[in-house]
């Protein structure tokens, strides 16, 4: 099945993305209140996200989608810089339908290329302790667990629920 990837400096259909980023919200605060996090709202974390949306497109960070062959949304990544060499990794999620078939690795690998073009040295995350795949996926690609990192977004009183995560880039020789 064909995949187009594309970084946007624009959403090209508004609510498709913000239907996906309540599959995502509802999704991750599964997980969240499974680890015994506090009560959060799936609307109130999607009008957050839509309200800060800047943050996630040029020049400060990218929004990449992923799209199939008929257009359809099945998948997005985000990325912000947090200072002048380091982003953050953000909202990566895959439609049930298209899990397993190496999306989340391809959006996954793409914002670590980007992130180098935009000349960092360093990404970091985070995501809900009990967050298997998301884990894993990170594990996958070099990164490793350490304490809350600066320029994290999170109140700290949400710590307990987090893991946090860093990877330092390779840099072309």
């Amino acid at each position: 099945m064909t995949v187009s990837f594309s970084f946007v400096s624009e959403l090209p259909d508004p609510p498709a993305f913000e239907a996906m980023m309540l599959a995502y919200a509802r999704d991750v605060l599964d997980k969240w209140h499974a680890a015994g996090g506090p009560a959060k709202q799936p609307e109130a974390m999607v009008a957050d996200t839509m309200r800060n949306l800047s943050d996630f497109l040029p020049a400060g960070g990218r929004l990449l989608l992923a799209h199939d062959g008929g257009g359809t949304l099945i998948g997005c990544g985000m990325l912000r810089k947090i200072s002048a060499d380091a982003a953050e990794f953000k909202r990566l999620y895959i439609v049930p339908h298209r899990r397993g078939s190496g999306l989340g690795r391809q959006l996954f690998l793409r914002r670590i290329a980007e992130a180098r073009a935009m000349g960092c040295r360093d990404i970091y995350a985070d995501t809900v302790v009990n967050n298997t795949p998301m884990l894993t996926m990170y594990a996958q690609h070099g990164f490793t667990q350490i304490s809350r990192y600066p320029g994290n977004a999170n109140p700290t009183e949400m710590e307990p629920f987090l893991v946090y995560l860093h990877h330092k880039i390779a840099q072309p020789s």
